[in-house]
C-alpha cells in the first residue's frame, strides 16, 4: 500500500516517482460548452486568473520536468505558471474532427445516436477525429515515456486537457470514459497525481482545484442545484502513523502534529451540516476540532479490522506473516487482514451500507464523515464500481485530507479525492 501523502521534496526522499497532471485554464469556448478538440482556443481572463491561483500552489523545485500539450490553451497555461517547459503534442485533447467549434447541445440534436454513445463511453470516432480508445493509446504511451524518462525518484508536471486526464484515470480505475462516468470531469487548472510505489501506480489525488474553492466546477453546480454533498475527512496524524503501526480499530489518539493538522483543516473547512464520525479516538478528536458539539459517532465508519496485526509495526507483520502479507499486497488476493480481521470486500459493504443509511435522512444536505484511510478509500471504490484491484490502485488520503462525493438522482459521483491544501502550508 502507498504510504502517507508526500509533498515536494519529501516524495523524492522516499524514492517515489510522481506525475501530476494539470488541466489548462478556462477558455471562452469552455464557458460556451463548445467542443474544442485540436482547435485553437485561448485562455479567457477567468482562465488566466485560475492559472495564477494554481501557480501559487506549485513549488518550482518539486518537478524535474514540466511538459505541456502544444495547443494554445495549454501553452498559455504553462507560460503563466512561470516554469521552464517543453511541448509534446501527444498530450493533446481528443481530436473531435468536424465537431470542433460546435456546441454540445447542437451535436446532441444533430447526431443524437453518436452523442448517446459518447455519454455511455462507447468507443466511437468523434466527428471523423479520434475515438476514446485512440486517445487512451496516445496518452498512455506519452505517460509511459515520461515515467521512463524521470526514473524511480523523479517528478513531472504535465499541463494537458480534461479528456486526456480523464482517459488516464478511466484506464487506471477501470471506469467509463464517457460523460456518464462515476467521476466528475476535471475542473480547469485542477491537479491529478499518480505516484509509483511498491511496483505499481497509485492514483493519490484527483481533481484538486481547491485553489478555486473546496467545491468547484461541476461539483459546485450540483451543490447549487440542490444535490447532496458528502465530504469525507481522514483523521489527523497519530504516533502509529509515524511508526508505521497497523492501527485498525485500535483507539489511537492524535499526536501533536495531528492536532495541528486538524486545526489547519478547521481553518479551511467549516461543516455546514451534520458530522458523523468513527468512534476511534483519532477520528473522534479530528471531528471534535471541526465541531465541538453535535458529532454523531457511528461504528460503521471505523477503519478496517486488522485482526492479529493490530498494534504491530509493518516490518513485524512482514516477518511474522510473510506468505499472507505477500499474497495480500503483492499477489492481489483479498484475504482477511491479520487472519481474523476484515477483507476489502467486507469493508466496502460495511462502509457503503453505513453511508447509504445515513444519507437517507439527509436529502439535499452537506454531510461530513470523519473516518480512516482504508475506510474512505473503500467507499470511493464502491462509487467507482470497483473491487480489490481498484482499492490497491488507489492511494491513501493524507491525514486530514478531504474527498468530496456528489449524490444526485440517487447516484453517487466522485468529485475529488485526496485534497489537502492546508497541509501544503504546514509542510
Amino acid at each position: 500500500m502507498i504510504g502517507p501523502f508526500l509533498f515536494g521534496e519529501d516524495a523524492r526522499y522516499f524514492g517515489l516517482m510522481r506525475i501530476t497532471l494539470m488541466r489548462h485554464g478556462e477558455t471562452d469556448l469552455n464557458a460556451l460548452n463548445v467542443w474544442q478538440g485540436h482547435s485553437v482556443g485561448e485562455l479567457s481572463d477567468l482562465g488566466k486568473d485560475q492559472v495564477r491561483k494554481a501557480a501559487d500552489r506549485i513549488d518550482p523545485s518539486a518537478y524535474d520536468v514540466v511538459v505541456a500539450s502544444d495547443l494554445t490553451r495549454t501553452v498559455q497555461s504553462a507560460e503563466l505558471l512561470g516554469l521552464p517547459f517543453e511541448v509534446d503534442p501527444a498530450w493533446r485533447e481528443i481530436d473531435v474532427g468536424n465537431w470542433s467549434g460546435r456546441t454540445y447541445r447542437e451535436m446532441a440534436e444533430s447526431e443524437p445516436d453518436v452523442m448517446a454513445a459518447i455519454m455511455r463511453g462507447d468507443d466511437v470516432v468523434i466527428g471523423g477525429g479520434e475515438s476514446f480508445g485512440q486517445l487512451s493509446e496516445r496518452v498512455l504511451e506519452a505517460f509511459s515515456r515520461l515515467a521512463a524518462r524521470i526514473g524511480d525518484d523523479g517528478s513531472a508536471l504535465v499541463v494537458t486537457h480534461g479528456g486526456s486526464i480523464l482517459s488516464l484515470v478511466a484506464d487506471h480505475w477501470n471506469i467509463s470514459r464517457g460523460f456518464d462516468a462515476p467521476v466528475i470531469a476535471p475542473t480547469n487548472t485542477s491537479f491529478t497525481t499518480f505516484e509509483h510505489d511498491f511496483g505499481s501506480w497509485k492514483l493519490n489525488r484527483y481533481n484538486d482545484g481547491s485553489h478555486l474553492g473546496l467545491l468547484h466546477g461541476q461539483a459546485a453546480d450540483y451543490a447549487r442545484g440542490g444535490s447532496s454533498i458528502l465530504t469525507f475527512v481522514r483523521h489527523g496524524e497519530t504516533e502509529a502513523n509515524v511508526r508505521q503501526v497497523w492501527q485498525g480499530q485500535g483507539d489511537w489518539g492524535l499526536n501533536d502534529h495531528g492536532r495541528l493538522q486538524a486545526l489547519a483543516l478547521a481553518g479551511l473547512f467549516l461543516p455546514t451540516g451534520p458530522i458523523y464520525a468513527s468512534p476511534s479516538g483519532r477520528a473522534a478528536q479530528t471531528a471534535a476540532t471541526l465541531d465541538g458539539h453535535g458529532v454523531i459517532h457511528v461504528d460503521g465508519l471505523m477503519e478496517i479490522a486488522m485482526g492479529r496485526w493490530e498494534g504491530l509495526e509493518v516490518e513485524a507483520v512482514k516477518a511474522g506473516w510473510a506468505d499472507h502479507f505477500e499474497r495480500t499486497f503483492s499477489g492481489g488476493e483479498d484475504l482477511k487482514r491479520g487472519e481474523t480481521g476484515e477483507n476489502v470486500a467486507e469493508l466496502m459493504v460495511r462502509l457503503r451500507n453505513t453511508v447509504d443509511e445515513i444519507m437517507v435522512g439527509h436529502p439535499s444536505e452537506h454531510v461530513t464523515f470523519v473516518s480512516h484511510g482504508s475506510a474512505i478509500r473503500s467507499f470511493v471504490v464502491s462509487v467507482l464500481g470497483g473491487a480489490n484491484r481498484e482499492f490497491r490502485n488507489t492511494g491513501i488520503v493524507p491525514n486530514t485530507g478531504l474527498t468530496h462525493v456528489v449524490l444526485t438522482d440517487g447516484r453517487y459521483r466522485l468529485a475529488d479525492y485526496g485534497v489537502a491544501p492546508h497541509l501544503e502550508a504546514l509542510g
